[in-house]
């Protein structure tokens, strides 16, 4: 018996295709872009994977399969960067500090990723 595997890859490639090619359409009430000092109202910002590929005036009607997030009573910006953290300590009391000071190198190290972890899963 012969299985007919042509029609199924075809299938299969057009499907995928057809999920690549879904956006995710943010309508924002505002955008605060970062790099100009204006704040632009009532925008949309398409994200296609992990790139936001574009930003336009307006709410943008959806195409079949994307996804629509309704920040239409909100403001969006970019992630913001916490420029100061201590990966190598957190301050309670005299413990965190002391670290320094008792702990090998090695140890130390080992109990920063502790900290470098909470920092990232805090989105910074």
């Amino acid at each position: 018996m012969r299985f007919p595997t042509r029609p199924i890859l075809a299938g299969a490639v057009l499907l995928a295709a057809t999920w690549s090619q879904a956006k995710i359409l943010i309508h924002a009430g505002a955008l605060i872009d970062g790099r100009s000092d204006t704040v632009n109202k009532t925008v949309t910002v398409t994200v296609e994977g992990d790139r936001v590929t574009g930003v336009t005036a307006g709410y943008t009607a959806p195409d079949a399969g994307d996804t629509v997030i309704d920040l239409r009573n909100a403001t969006v910006m970019p992630g913001l960067m916490d420029m100061h953290v201590h990966l190598t300590s957190e301050q309670s009391g005299t413990a965190g500090y002391a670290d320094r000071y008792y702990l090998n190198p090695a140890d130390f190290a080992l109990h920063s990723t502790v900290y470098a972890k909470k920092t990232l899963l805090a989105g910074f």
